[in-house]
């Protein structure tokens, strides 16, 4: 019997939409492995596209890739700090699901950590 292919392999993802979380997610759970993390760390796109404009520096928006720091458009009708948040309730189910003991993940500001931490307080 053969090794399952790694979920990290460049050949295990499947064409799918253009959200990496999930693609990660799906890699991991049909490779049977990794149900429980002790540690999740990450780095999402998690800056509003107003606060893109107007609180980041002008290295920041000339150097950086966009996609990296403001999540893409999605669903229309969302606010601006809610498009900010955008991928903070999925990374928080995830965590939730592979049992992560610590769950580290970077925020623009106070505000926005005020409110990723009552999104964990509410799961």
């Amino acid at each position: 019997m053969s090794e399952p292919e790694s979920p990290f392999s460049e050949h295990y993802f499947e064409p799918e939409p253009p959200n990496r979380v999930m693609d990660l997610w799906t890699a991991l759970m049909r490779s049977g492995r990794g149900t429980e993390w002790d540690l999740l760390i990450c780095n999402p796109p998690y800056i509003s596209p107003n606060h893109f404009y107007t609180t980041t520096s002008r290295s920041v928006r000339n150097f950086e890739p966009k996609l990296a720091l403001v999540p893409p458009p999605s669903e229309s009708g969302l606010t601006d700090e809610q498009q900010g948040d955008l991928f903070y309730p999925r990374l928080l189910h995830i965590a939730d699901k592979l049992k992560s003991k610590i769950l580290l993940m970077e925020v623009a500001d106070l505000s926005q950590a005020e409110r990723v931490a009552a999104m964990a307080q509410e799961q």
